[in-house]
């Protein structure tokens, strides 16, 4: 059952996932800084932070550009872990057009697993993202910004959705 966070007013209601993905995540490696999206046009990105409230994802890479997006429980995989998909939109750091689909899984060692694909609009370019939590939830829950306040603050990166 997913349910809503609230901050007080209608108009800041969230919908609840019923899972947190919220983490740093790297390739893995212990001190080394390996890609985790492999084939991508722009710079070499080694780390996404991750900051989800409710439904609602924000990404930023080692070269400080920012995503935003939704995640949604689809189901739980092996061993009751949740399984979340996950769409994400923005610009990397060499202005390149980016969507970002796949899933947030846990694997055997409970980690959280980022497991999914990089598009390049503007390129057309695709990579593959692989990357796992080094601070599972580690992280203070930031607000992401819905869409007006990315507006009005100039930083929307995301074209609305049809």
């Amino acid at each position: 059952m997913t349910g809503c966070q609230s901050s007080g007013s209608a108009e800041d209601l969230v919908p609840s996932v019923g899972a947190t993905f919220t983490g740093t995540y790297t390739s893995g490696g212990q001190g080394v800084a390996n890609p985790i999206v492999t084939g991508n046009s722009g710079p070499t990105i080694t780390m996404f932070r991750v900051i989800q409230n409710g439904n609602r994802v924000q990404l930023q890479d080692n070269n400080n550009a920012k995503y935003y997006g939704t995640v949604s429980l689809t189901a739980s995989g092996t061993d009751s872990a949740p399984v979340g998909n996950f769409n994400i939109t923005g610009s990397d750091a060499a202005g390149h057009k980016i969507t970002m689909i796949g899933v947030f899984t846990r694997n055997s060692a409970s980690q959280l697993v980022m497991d999914g694909t990089w598009l390049e609009e503007d390129t057309g370019r695709s990579a593959d993202i692989r990357a796992f939590s080094t601070s599972s939830q580690a992280l203070e829950p930031t607000p992401v910004p819905d869409d007006d306040e990315e507006e009005e603050n100039g930083q929307n990166q995301n074209p609305p959705t049809p």
